[in-house]
């Protein structure tokens, strides 16, 4: 047993190990945050899936390499002070006909822990649940693909619907259609073509290894600005152009010509496209995104009781800041201020604004030097964060601009003109609030926008430019004018 490290062990602690059909994922995650991050996310790669005979049974060499990784994560288990484990048990080894002799030495190695073999319809249901809880107002079809099965789901307002599961994952395919590609579409067309309730979806999320490396290989050819998988939304005949290129790869020339991706997964990306371009001929979506997420994600939103048809982003963003700002409220208050600005602008911005004002004291504790990019970049790219690459770069724009730095390289390309305006412009009423109040909220609330409608005015007490100095109120002045060339609405000063 480890020795107790002082403050290392938390009851919020949680554990939980997916023992997939191509990986296994160890991962630590704490209740208490808002965030629920994992703290710990480690994997292994055994593919028991792979060499299989023909009943199916899991080969020994692929079961002395899961064991052997499941104990270097029964040390780090130790390691937090074995905090309560689940253990998620999928196609693979679920469908082998020994894998007792698997799951045997796996309860020994982590004691009496719970262990979960899970259906191909919960594994539907989690993935689908996972995409939910950081997709704010996911609705269409989930699919999932792993090593050993595809699993599809159908979800809306925080609800699974429809649930489906075939053995159709890469390593099943790859074993039963040889090395000829062209094989997928008599092996996966029989099961899809009796599912009528993928079609019309709104949305197709994809979830699994296998298609976040064929995104990958998009963003690397198509030059993506952001290297970013969660939320990613290409054209969609741009996918289908990108999949036919794959699919007239070899394995070899795949392994060769994409460097974005691990190397087994480079190998096997002409099966995801084959697969991917099928799917959307049955379900045929407005849009396609691509989730980082998945099961484990869908199983810890399921033990913290998360709303899923509630929207994570406000809360997300809270906890980066969660005190508001350098003085408690300074967020609250801010957003409050700049209400009548903002009340008119079309959703998602108007949310998204009220977000990034509650992110306007983001820096406070970094140096001035670490100001003009870093913290743009943070909202960027931060895991904890649910939003579209749209909405981050509008955070960051908004931020960029409130910190008197010049936006990032790859926000242009992410947002367009009316968007990036309104960012703009948001950035700079932030810079106007911390001027007249020193991001005093109790000085913040002195001052204030009146809307009819139409025309903004803001009023400020006549006793500010009295006691201004000159070169305090010109620098007002100045923010003034730039703000109201962006606002593209009448505005006025008024005193009180």
């Amino acid at each position: 047993m480890s020795k107790v490290v002082p403050g290392m062990h938390r009851p919020a602690y949680e554990a939980l190990i997916d023992l997939g059909s191509n990986t296994i994922r160890f991962v630590v995650y704490d209740r208490a945050s808002p965030l629920h991050a994992p703290l710990i996310n480690e994997r292994a790669a055994p593919r028991l899936a792979l060499d299989r005979d023909a009943a199916g049974n899991l080969a020994a060499e692929r079961i002395a390499d899961a064991l052997g990784a499941l104990k270097r994560f029964a040390r780090y288990w130790e390691g937090v002070q074995r905090p309560p484990l689940r253990i998620l048990v999928t196609a693979a080894t679920r469908d082998a006909p020994n894998a007792g002799e698997l799951l045997g030495p796996l309860k020994s190695i982590f004691g009496h822990q719970a262990v979960e073999v899970i259906s191909g319809a919960r594994e539907a249901e989690l993935a689908a649940s996972g995409v939910m809880a950081s997709i704010p107002n996911a609705a269409g079809i989930v699919a999932d693909q792993g090593g050993g099965s595809l699993q599809l789901a159908r979800c809306r307002k925080g609800r699974v619907k429809e649930r489906f599961s075939a053995p159709l994952g890469l390593l099943a395919l790859t074993q039963a259609g040889g090395q000829d590609v062209r094989a997928v579409k008599a092996l996966v067309n029989p099961h899809l073509k009796p599912l009528t309730w993928l079609s019309p979806a709104p949305t197709l999320y994809l979830v699994g290894g296998g298609w976040r490396a064929l995104a990958r290989s998009l963003m690397e050819k198509s030059g993506y600005p952001l290297a970013l998988i969660h939320h990613y939304q290409p054209d969609i005949a741009e996918v289908k152009a990108h999949c036919r290129w794959l699919m007239t790869l070899s394995e070899g020339q795949a392994e060769a010509q994409i460097t974005t991706a691990r190397r087994s997964r480079r190998r096997r990306l002409p099966w995801s496209a084959a697969t991917l371009l099928l799917l959307l001929k049955q379900v045929k979506p407005e849009r396609l995104v691509f989730s980082g997420r998945g099961i484990r994600d869908g199983f810890i939103a399921e033990r913290l009781g998360l709303d899923l048809a509630e929207n994570p982003e406000r809360a997300a963003v809270e906890a980066l800041l969660p005190t508001g700002g350098r003085f408690a409220g300074y967020g609250a208050a801010l957003e409050a201020w700049a209400e009548p600005l903002i009340a008119a602008w079309p959703e998602p911005e108007q949310r998204w604004a009220k977000q990034a004002l509650r992110l306007a004291d983001f820096g406070w504790t970094q140096t001035p030097t670490y100001l003009p990019s870093q913290h743009s970049e943070t909202l960027l790219h931060s895991r904890s964060l649910p939003h579209s690459h749209v909405g981050r770069a509008f955070l960051a724009t908004a931020l960029a601009w409130s910190e008197k730095a010049e936006a990032l390289q790859v926000i242009p390309a992410l947002l367009d003109e009316a968007a990036a305006r309104r960012a703009r412009s948001l950035g700079k009423l932030m810079q106007l609030a911390e001027q007249l109040s020193g991001r005093i909220p109790a000085l913040l609330t002195e001052s204030c926008w009146q809307s009819d409608g139409e025309a903004l005015r803001f009023v400020i007490p006549a006793a500010w430019q009295v006691s201004d100095a000159q070169s305090d109120a010109q620098a007002t002045e100045r923010l003034w004018q730039a703000l109201y060339k962006d606002l593209n609405r009448p505005a006025t000063f008024g005193l009180q």
